[in-house]
């Protein structure tokens, strides 16, 4: 069944000046990437760099992008990106960069 992404995100928490929405296991990688919380690192929080194929990829079937771990529960990983969403909402730093130019 298709889910429309507009109506698979939800208002976040948080205090602050950020108002950036929750993302949900019915979207897909590409709204983890894109996301502008996640603005200038969310392509280090994937498995796979710089594999466009999997952008389309439903965030309930992230396990199938993560072939190391026995165990991805999407719920918690949703609840643990909208957790960083929550902070960035908040105006706190939840990625540090430390990447040489060549690792990234």
């Amino acid at each position: 069944m298709a889910h429309a992404d507009k109506a698979e995100t939800c208002r976040a928490k948080g205090s602050g000046p950020g108002s950036y929405d929750h993302i949900t296991t019915g979207l897909s990688v590409r709204h983890i990437v894109g996301h502008p919380a996640f603005k200038g690192f969310s392509q280090l929080m994937l498995p796979r760099e710089h594999d466009s194929g999997n952008l389309d990829t439903p965030i309930r079937n992230v396990h199938k992008l993560m072939t190391y771990h026995g165990h991805v529960d999407p719920e918690v990983v949703v609840g643990a990106l909208n957790d960083m969403i929550d902070e960035v909402n908040d105006g706190k730093t939840i990625f540090y960069d430390f990447y040489t130019e060549q690792q990234k």
